[in-house]
């Protein structure tokens, strides 16, 4: 893929996850509000409350990466998926990402030894999860600015990787273009 694709392609996801002005940087020094393992980029609410935060959580000696919300202001935390490995199921919950109203979670559910990756939502209140879409392997990059669409990386049945959109309004999937030169 050319320079240029790349950069047209980065330009599309950008505008698909509501970036259109740069942000501003405070170099204040930080505050520790969370001490503890995080895995596979936790992600803030769009009004800056909450953190999702996808955490192993020890179960024995069995593992499962439940899907955690840090309230930024208390430090207290929420389990909103509560995997338990010893019902002989893994499941993990990796790449959270917003919806534009901070109403849900989505992310990226990996289920089994031989696993299948759905995408799946949650209220961020808690409550049921919900599958939209399953796919051989996938990774969340984001939801659009309102809320309709969402993109990630995935890989087809036939091994080739693919930048792809989903509208959660039709349910329809597409490749975003260039992003079926991956490999």
């Amino acid at each position: 893929m050319t320079r240029a694709r790349w950069i047209g392609l980065f330009a599309v996801l950008l505008a698909l996850a509501g970036c259109t002005e740069p942000a501003e940087l405070d170099t204040s020094a930080p505050e520790l509000l969370y001490e503890g393992p995080v895995g596979w980029s936790p992600e803030l609410s769009p009004d800056g409350t909450y953190l999702a935060i996808p955490e192993g959580v020890s179960y024995g000696d069995d593992e499962a990466v439940d899907m955690l919300l840090l309230d930024m202001e208390s430090g207290e935390i929420t389990n909103l998926t509560q995997y338990n490995p010893l019902d002989g199921i893994t499941q993990d919950a990796r790449y959270p990402c917003w919806s534009p109203d901070g109403e849900y979670v989505y992310f990226i559910q990996v289920e089994g030894w031989d696993p299948i990756y759905s995408v799946c939502r949650i209220p961020s209140a808690g409550g049921d999860i919900e599958t939209i879409l399953t796919l051989p392997e996938a990774r969340l990059l984001g939801v659009n600015g309102a809320g309709t669409e969402l993109a990630f990386y995935y890989r087809d049945d036939n091994y080739s990787y693919h930048i792809g959109r989903y509208d959660l309004t039709s349910g329809g999937l597409t490749d975003v273009p260039g992003g079926d030169d991956l490999g």
